[in-house]
């Protein structure tokens, strides 16, 4: 069984999450997710629900393609994997990132966003 679809391309792992800053008699500290984190969590549900992406359980094997940006800009490719692998599980597509067996992200050409591609192991 393989699956395959589309999501937006996330934001970057370090601009997902802010450390809280802690504030006497708060119970919220450590990490929180941004706005940019959150709206993309949001939009990934949605096109995952509108595609009909069904979940895929035990191990799995995960191919991320990630079309290139038009600026010149240096990129770390590997810096979009977190916030892609949390949508899947956040999502129901996987049951967890610990059940991926085998990973692949790589830059693509000639398509738009991220192409999602999970087979079961």
């Amino acid at each position: 069984m393989s699956l395959v679809f589309t999501l937006p391309i996330p934001p970057s792992i370090n601009a997902l999450y802010f450390n809280r800053v802690y504030v006497a008699g708060s119970k919220r500290k450590g990490r929180g997710k941004t706005p940019a984190g959150k709206a993309f969590d949001t939009h990934a549900g949605l096109l995952l629900a509108r595609q009909r992406a069904n979940g895929i359980k035990g191990k799995v094997i995960v191919t991320y393609e990630v079309a290139r940006f038009p600026d010149k800009r240096r990129r770390d490719v590997s810096n979009f994997e977190k916030p892609l692998s949390d949508a899947l599980v956040a999502n129901g597509i996987i049951e967890d990132d610990s059940l991926i067996e085998r990973l692949t992200i790589g830059w693509a050409d000639g398509i738009e966003g991220v192409r999602v591609t999970v087979e079961a192991a």
